[in-house]
């Protein structure tokens, strides 16, 4: 095999195979058609993933004509391409091997294997807590990697890709169905296995459990309505209800344990030579999915980064905000997946107008053209990398004029190595903590997706640089305390060390940190209004009845909250418990209010040494953001909510309505579109420009403007 692997360069993560560097833009195929690879060819990519059924393990043994034959295929195709195997693990192109094994299928609570798979389709699964699952999997890997090192094609086979669960991206077996699994002996055994590693004695865990009578070894999954109903609002109480926040936990850690271990086992018999990655660690987008959120696996991504086998993720581009005059995002923290040297893939299985699917279907053949360009610059902008796939429906790669412009915009994705990021002195650092997954209400996630997933779509409309990290990764990598401006998006539950950590190193040195919600007042004993005071520093109280969290900005706000008077922001859902500042705001301003009662809803105060916002309400909309990065003296790129995908001297911009619009660079100079070819001279460091809707476009900044004469 070749040794491939990623390594930073010069700010962005590049894959390297040989020691040379390799454009990591990918096609992804489900098999070998002629035509599809001919356009591929041409296009130039020459990172191919390739989905394989076949892996030669068979109910006699194995055997690898079939699998011999496809690779061969490929590779006909185009001799030079670099090969991502792409191996599904979970038996359901087995079913001979499932039938064999009942004792690893996956359970319901009354015992049942018929379990829910993808769109609501039932059947037996093999549990993700079953050993007998891991190791026969485990031996498959073994036996076809070593068959491949005898192959022909080794030499252009450069990583496996282990795939298992829902759609192969690792979910737990039912949900999607809001089936709740894993009852099966399988799953109560490796629970208590997991038990054992995180409490050293029956005494630790009856004190954790609040209960006498169970031990690590008769110590039980918690039933469906244990799991279903928190008691303390939207939150699970640890006093009473500590079992539910461990299984929870544990269901993400499992899945990381296997994906770990299988790259374990590639890395050992490739000697180290082949990439690992899977689809995981979709934080920024399952977090409020009723359900799916908990059922999903993925909230364990920090374990997963922190291996040394990982080289790279990958999750679909998201499947909101896909539409013509929208902005699409990576369903990662993809700041995170940079800070631990690994690379990114953006799969962008895009629905151009050839697909009979409404997921962001592109209504003509020019509007699949500024799709295509709009992934395109976003990964350029964000330093990550492209995976283009159809499906082999020919949605992409059955049509040359759109190969031609992947030919195209693979000329461009060459030079990604050129887009350097946006200082972090100069980029808003947003942080999401995947601890909080299981600690709240799995079937009515807190705010009914305005936390996460719609926060992130104002904040690609801001025009604001900003970055995805780990709260965990901020704990322990210091050089992010170079960002001088926060957004905590979730900090709910927060342990002793955590709120230490925010008051006596984040809160300093002239830094903003923006909080949403009732920040600290969990942690491991209960709920504390005290924590939540710590950290923000104001009187508060505490409504433990739900309420709607909708809020208003006032009138006669400070620069620069100007933009933001009158506008209304937040969901009307109700959730519970809120916090609310107890009397004046001390060195602050209130800027916004619930339209009830008029208690404040949004604040921003001085402190020595830092400046902290908080808002009981979530969703900032686009202004206030920007309000909170010129607080910051960040930069603003742009006012006109279109959307942004911004790096050091490059801005990438997708129009949502039609219009003028101001883009602000970081010097003056020159500044190129790379698709329409206009030029401008900045001045003031600006310029302006006329842009229809649903327009992309991508301005670099080419050269320093010549001194003026004396």
């Amino acid at each position: 095999f070749p040794r491939a692997r990623t390594k930073m360069v010069d700010g962005t993560i590049r894959l390297l195979v040989n020691g040379e560097d390799v454009n990591p833009t990918q096609g992804l195929f489900q098999r070998p058609d002629p035509l599809h690879l001919r356009n591929a060819v041409r296009t130039g990519i020459r990172v191919w993933g390739v989905n394989l059924r076949e892996a030669g393990f068979y109910e006699d043994g194995f055997r690898y004509a079939q699998l011999d034959d496809t690779l061969e295929r490929y590779l006909e195709a185009c001799p030079d391409a670099w090969l991502i195997l792409n191996l599904i693990l979970d038996g359901r192109y087995r079913r001979w091997w499932i039938r064999q094994h009942p004792e690893t299928h996956a359970r319901l609570e009354n015992g049942s294997d018929k379990v829910g798979g993808y769109h609501q389709s039932c059947s037996e699964w093999p549990s993700m807590s079953s050993p007998v699952w891991r190791e026969t999997y485990a031996r498959m890997l073994r036996h076809l990697i070593r068959h491949l090192r005898t192959t022909p094609f080794a030499s252009r086979i450069i990583g496996i890709q282990p795939c298992a669960g829902i759609t192969w991206e690792w979910f737990h077996w039912g949900a999607q169905s809001g089936d709740l699994v894993d009852y099966s002996p399988a799953g109560q055994e490796d629970f208590r296995r997991w038990l054992r590693h995180i409490y050293p004695s029956d005494k630790a865990l009856q004190r954790a459990w609040h209960r006498t009578d169970v031990t690590l070894t008769n110590a039980r999954v918690p039933c469906v309505d244990e799991r279903t109903h928190p008691h303390y609002g939207m939150f699970f109480d640890p006093a009473s209800q500590q079992n539910v926040i461990d299984y929870h936990r544990y269901q993400h850690d499992v899945v990381a344990g296997n994906i770990r271990f299988l790259y374990s086992v590639i890395k050992k018999e490739s000697a180290g030579r082949l990439l690992c990655g899977t689809y995981y660690g979709y934080v920024m987008y399952l977090a409020e999915t009723p359900g799916f959120s908990q059922g999903s696996g993925h909230f364990a991504l920090h374990s997963v980064l922190s291996c040394p086998d990982t080289d790279y993720g990958i999750a679909p581009t998201t499947y909101s905000w896909r539409l013509t005059g929208q902005g699409p995002q990576s369903m990662t923290a993809f700041g995170s997946f940079a800070l631990h040297g690994k690379l990114w893939w953006d799969q962008a299985d895009l629905r151009t107008h050839w697909s009979n699917q409404d997921l962001g279907r592109a209504p003509n053949l020019r509007g699949s053209i500024e799709h295509l360009r709009r992934e395109t610059i976003r990964a350029m902008a964000q330093g990550t990398a492209l995976q283009w796939y159809d499906f082999s429906n020919g949605w992409i790669f059955g049509d040359e004029r759109l190969t031609d412009e992947l030919g195209r915009l693979q000329k461009l994705l060459q030079r990604r190595g050129e887009i350097r990021p946006t200082a972090r002195a100069d980029t808003l650092a947003v942080i999401i903590d995947e601890r909080q997954m299981g600690r709240f209400d799995v079937t009515s996630p807190p705010y009914a997706s305005a936390l996460i997933q719609q926060q992130v779509a104002y904040l690609a409309q801001s025009g604001v640089p900003w970055r995805p990290y780990l709260f965990q990764d901020l704990m322990h990598h210091e050089e992010l305390l170079e960002h001088r401006a926060f957004l905590f998006l979730n900090l709910f539950y927060l342990t002793a060390k955590d709120r230490r950590f925010l008051r006596t190193t984040l809160l300093r040195d002239g830094r903003l940190a923006a909080f949403i919600g009732p920040v600290g007042l969990g942690d491991e004993a209960g709920f504390d209004l005290a924590h939540s005071r710590d950290i923000l520093n104001v009187p508060l109280t505490l409504r433990e009845m739900p309420l709607p969290l909708t809020a208003k900005f006032v009138s006669d706000l400070p620069v620069p909250w100007k933009a933001c008077e009158g506008i209304s922001f937040g969901t009307a859902k109700s959730f519970a418990p809120v916090i609310f500042p107890a009397g004046t705001i001390e060195g602050g301003d209130v800027l916004a209010r619930f339209p009830d009662s008029q208690q404040p809803a949004a604040w921003i105060a001085r402190r020595s040494g830092a400046t902290v916002f908080w808002s009981a309400i979530p969703r900032l909309p686009p202004a206030a953001l920007r309000a909170l990065a010129r607080t910051a003296d960040l930069p603003v790129i742009c006012d006109s909510d279109d959307i942004f995908y911004i790096a050091a001297e490059a801005v990438g911009m997708h129009t949502c309505q039609a219009g003028e619009k101001v883009i602000h660079m970081p010097r003056d100079g020159t500044v190129d579109d790379i698709f329409s070819g206009r030029t401008w001279s900045t001045e003031q460091a600006r310029f302006t420009v006329q842009m229809p809707a649903g327009k992309t476009a991508f301005f670099i900044l080419r050269s320093a403007a010549p001194a003026p004469r004396p």
